[in-house]
């Protein structure tokens, strides 16, 4: 009996030994990796028409802006110098949602991104201005990066949208870790 219970003691030994080499070999590892974001600099341009639903599309970049604590910053510029380019559309057919869409590529070596609201469409009149701005919301997290990838229904990155979403703490934190940031260091003014 009781080299049955030394037995099993040295058994848990060795496989909590085991484990613990086996997870701290992993940390070191995974925190060694070079996270490449999806935009490498501090200040993205951003084009915006005018149009009536340009003052939320700003506020939408905004609030980016703000939850990332300044590490991103937008500057609206005329569209050929843009990194996103912002088209108020007539045409719903073809985007991520109901009113909103988005793309991403290269041109000429240099990142660029489309967002699409069909504000103009048929469609359009029958959503609410919060439901157009929560959209517009989803789409600049997708243009940061942010996939759609959150369970939670309140998250700006939850699918179907609605308008009980907003940017949650975990989207922040998705955000923070998308770029390599801490999070614990997310009001500190960025060194990049």
């Amino acid at each position: 009996m009781i080299k049955k219970v030394l037995l099993g003691i040295i058994a848990i030994f060795i496989f909590v030994f085991t484990f613990a080499n086996i997870a701290e070999a992993v940390s070191t590892n995974t925190s060694a990796k070079k996270v490449t974001p999806p935009w490498d600099k501090k200040i993205i341009k951003v084009y915006v028409p005018q149009d009536t639903n340009a003052a939320a599309m700003k506020n939408a970049f905004g609030k980016w802006q703000t939850v990332s604590s300044g590490k991103i910053q937008f500057q609206y510029v005329p569209k050929d110098k843009a990194d996103i380019t912002v088209e108020f559309t007539d045409k719903a057919e073809g985007l991520e949602s109901k009113l909103g869409g988005y793309s991403v590529g290269s041109t000429d070596g240099k990142k660029k991104a489309t967002i699409k609201i069909a504000s103009k469409s048929p469609a359009a009149k029958k959503y609410s201005k919060d439901y157009m701005y929560i959209t517009m919301l989803h789409q600049v997290g997708h243009v940061l990066g942010l996939p759609d990838n959150s369970t939670k229904p309140t998250s700006i990155m939850y699918m179907p949208i609605s308008e009980k979403q907003s940017v949650l703490k975990i989207d922040v934190r998705k955000l923070y870790s998308t770029y390599g940031w801490s999070y614990a260091n997310r009001n500190m003014p960025s060194q990049r």
